[in-house]
């Protein structure tokens, strides 16, 4: 069922672009079973960004994916069955080196990771399933030792102790894994991600930990032997008023500082009836040096989720945050301003239940739109936002492959400084970030798709480069001569 509407943001961007309104055109794809999460991923690697849906059923949990058409509309959906009853995550990555997306889907309460296997043109095959010693409470991909295949890292939990660990599965570019480093934690965890926290090029894990925030340094060999915890304030003093639980954490430049900050989300429940939630940021000073800046409250109620990503075009990374309660559910747009401040914007995104949201540029316009899956009695489905008038940037390549591309200066052009350099990248995975390089010397870096800088340049002739990071594995690379008069 279509269902298009306008979602109006009032956005005031950074000091210098001016004020604009940020509207979105949604579709809204129903379904009979119950979806939960979602991925984006060029799987028939034709250009256009496609969509893989897990989706629960009493009987049978399967994958969903819808094929991209063009301009961010989707054909006719696909199931695909799972060996795990009630999915849970999803996500995609070529873990078998052939050269198409596969997914991987875990169930939450048993130790299974179901595997598809795709076939390059958009359908999928079942793969040899990855199994933990306790039930799979997340994961997420990298590559951990520098050996070019993807590596999965698992959050695994027992169910009669409560307690978990970080499993780490070794990647053998064939689809199977070996049980490598393990860390053993106590207490509940989970909020998962993979991402290169301290800059030195080796992925680190970020993660939840009961009331904690814990980072495990990667040493590039599959190993993460540095620890640092970090405690957000307690806000409930008198647990029979209210308890605090960290809910979600998310990494992201916030400061445009190159470095990546995380900010995460802490519910404070009082009973089914009432609570509310604080979101922390945390500042990226270098090394593991991470220091809390900032905090604002979010919600009509206890717990949620959070996403970062750049949603009014400004080139500050914003957040979006949601939680699904049949008594008070809530969305809300923050507003970054590149100095770890946002502004509240309340929105709508088409739907009651909103069980998870993620960002991509779908229909290649530079502007990031929001697919928000619906999980509710009256309400499963799946709404893509395209984004209608944030503020342009550089219109990306294709999904097809990994590339970068400059969008200005032009090549050969003659330019004054200081010299805007707009470049953006796309793969079939998604790009997590984007470098610029100048006369063979890095400049600067982008935790985001898309970029706009200016740089100071003396006279002369200048080679600049924009380099595509993958979001798991593998850069690409553009190029252009200017002369600076």
């Amino acid at each position: 069922m279509r269902n298009v509407f306008a979602l109006l943001l009032l956005a005031s961007c950074a000091a210098g672009i001016g004020a604009a309104q940020v509207t979105f055109s949604s579709t809204r794809y129903g379904f009979s079973t119950t979806p939960v999460t979602s991925v984006s991923g060029d799987f028939n690697r034709d250009g256009r960004p496609d969509i893989a849906v897990a989706n629960q059923d009493p009987d049978q949990g399967r994958v969903t994916v819808f094929l991209g058409t063009g301009g961010g509309k989707f054909g006719a959906p696909a199931d695909y069955p799972t060996t795990t009853v009630r999915p849970g995550k999803v996500l995609t990555a070529d873990i078998n080196n052939d050269g198409a997306l596969d997914l991987l889907v875990d169930e939450g309460d048993t130790n299974d990771v179901s595997v598809l296997l795709g076939n390059g043109d958009g359908t999928f095959r079942t793969g040899p399933n990855l199994f933990a010693a306790f039930s799979v409470r997340d994961f997420d991909f990298g590559d951990f030792n520098h050996d070019g295949a993807i590596d999965v890292a698992l959050v695994e939990c027992n169910d009669v102790s409560g307690s978990c660990d970080m499993q780490a599965e070794i990647g053998h570019n064939d689809g199977t894994f070996t049980p490598g480093y393990k860390i053993q934690m106590t207490g509940d965890a989970g909020g998962l991600s993979v991402r290169d926290m301290n800059g030195d090029g080796n992925l680190d894990l970020l993660l939840i930990r009961t009331n904690n925030i814990l980072i495990f340094g990667g040493d590039g060999t599959g190993r993460f032997p540095v620890f640092t915890k970090f405690t957000p304030p307690a806000h409930c003093t008198d647990p029979n008023v209210c308890t605090d639980a960290l809910e979600s954490v998310v990494a992201a430049d916030f400061n445009n500082d190159t470095r990546l900050d995380f900010a995460v989300l802490q519910a404070h429940a009082c009973g089914s009836a009432c609570g509310d939630n604080t979101v922390y940021l945390y500042k990226n000073s270098g090394g593991w040096s991470f220091a809390r800046v900032s905090q604002f409250n979010v919600g009509t109620s206890a717990d949620g989720w959070l996403l970062a990503a750049d949603l009014n075009g400004d080139q500050n990374i914003d957040l979006l945050g949601w939680d699904q309660d049949f008594r008070a559910g809530w969305t809300t747009f923050e507003q970054g301003a590149g100095n770890f401040t946002f502004t509240q914007r309340s929105i709508n995104v088409g739907g009651a239940n909103p069980a998870q949201m993620i960002a991509r540029d779908l229909n290649l316009d530079s502007r990031h739109d929001v697919i928000d899956t619906e999980a509710g009695p009256a309400d499963n489905s799946m709404i893509v936002a395209l984004n209608t008038s944030a503020f342009t940037n550089c219109a990306p390549p294709n999904s097809a492959n990994l590339a970068a591309k400059i969008y200005g200066p032009a090549n050969n052009a003659s330019v004054a400084s200081p010299v805007l350099v707009k470049g953006s990248g796309n793969s079939p995975a998604g790009v997590a970030r984007l470098e610029i390089w100048i006369d063979g010397h890095k400049q600067y870096q982008k935790w985001n798709d898309q970029v706009a800088k200016k740089f100071s340049l003396a006279a002369g002739s200048h080679r600049i480069t924009v380099v595509a990071v993958d979001m798991y594995k593998g850069t690409a690379k553009t190029s252009v001569t200017v002369n600076v008069q």
